[in-house]
This record gives structure tokens, sequence and C-alpha cells, in this order.
């Protein structure tokens, strides 16, 4: 069951790992790193690859 709670800095770090090694178009929830981290920090797909794309909205390098 997802949880409707904040993410924490523990995950959004987790999150924001991943992040930088994925390419853009790599952000979506069939991707299996994000899977596995969502698996690891019991949250769903969906929400890790939002949290993904909302770091990449912050990101000022631009999309490459």
């Amino acid at each position: 069951m997802p949880r409707s709670t904040n993410w924490t800095r523990n995950e959004t770090l987790a999150a924001f790992h991943i992040y930088l090694q994925l390419p853009f178009g790599q952000l979506h929830r069939n991707q299996p790193r994000i899977v596995q981290l969502s698996q690891w920090i019991g949250r769903t797909a969906s929400a890790v690859a939002m949290k993904l794309v909302n770091l990449a909205s912050l990101d000022l390098r631009g999309i490459s």
C-alpha cells in the first residue's frame, strides 16, 4: 500500500543519485532502476518517477 507522506532526506538523496545516472528519457515508472529504488524505499514506481521529473524541473544544467 503506497503511503502519502513527505519524502525524507534519505529518500530524496537516493532519488537524486538515480536522477544523476539516468538520461532524461529514462525517467519513467518502468525503468528497472526506478522500480528497484521504489521497492527499496517503499513507494510506488510512479511516485519515484514523478520525484525524478520534479528534480529535472529544478536542474539548471538543462536537458541533455
